[in-house]
């Protein structure tokens, strides 16, 4: 397992996310929203965590998202990677994504 110093604890960049059963998303004026129907609860995403999240689709790994959005925008891979590792961590943490490794 290879992991990112950053955020604490490390973040294991092999990681597929992919999105939970029970959550829906529509996009309103550029922001992404996600509804937890198990929770009852909106989340509002802006469009960088929204691309984040389009991205989680149980296939790709942290960093196959992070090179493809560094790419797509013409951002620093690495600064990328770090806010793709954190805005999936809180996604994470929120029961929104999980790894589609553990789920087969």
């Amino acid at each position: 397992m290879r992991t990112l110093t950053q955020p604490e604890p490390p973040v294991d960049v092999d990681l597929v996310p992919r999105v939970v059963n029970g959550a829906s998303t529509t996009v309103v004026e550029g922001t992404t929203v996600v509804y937890d129907e198990r929770g009852q609860a909106l989340l509002m995403l802006n469009a960088s965590a929204g691309s984040v999240w389009a991205s989680c689709d149980g296939v790709r790994t942290l960093e196959d998202i992070a090179t493809a959005l560094a790419a797509a925008h013409g951002a620093p891979r690495a600064a990328v990677l770090e806010d793709v590792c954190s805005t999936v961590c809180v996604l994470v943490d929120a029961g929104l994504l999980a790894d589609a490794r553990a789920t087969g």
